[in-house]
């Protein structure tokens, strides 16, 4: 019998940022049933809030966001406010 991981370290790609780890557990970044059979990488969700928008010096436009609140969510080094770019904003 195969079990459900208990964390997940999910990969996140961020502007001007190389990538970022995140380690949480998957039932707040999916609703699917994961395990070692699963294939990998998932797509998922972490909820943030919205802080700012700005245009980068390219012409890009930079959304700044926290994933502190409403799921408590950081990076492995403690990291919770990022730019983004809006393609990676999905709003629900």
């Amino acid at each position: 019998m195969t079990t459900n991981p208990d964390l997940l370290k999910p990969d996140l790609k961020m502007h001007g940022i190389k990538n970022l780890w995140f380690m949480i557990k998957f039932p707040i970044f999916t609703k699917e049933y994961l395990d070692s059979n699963s294939k990998y990488p998932q797509p998922g969700i972490i909820a943030c809030l919205k802080i700012k928008e700005f245009v980068d010096k390219d012409g890009r436009r930079i959304i700044t966001i926290n994933t502190e609140k409403p799921w408590a969510v950081e990076t492995i080094d403690g990291i919770y406010q990022f730019d983004i770019l809006p393609n990676q904003l999905t709003e629900i």
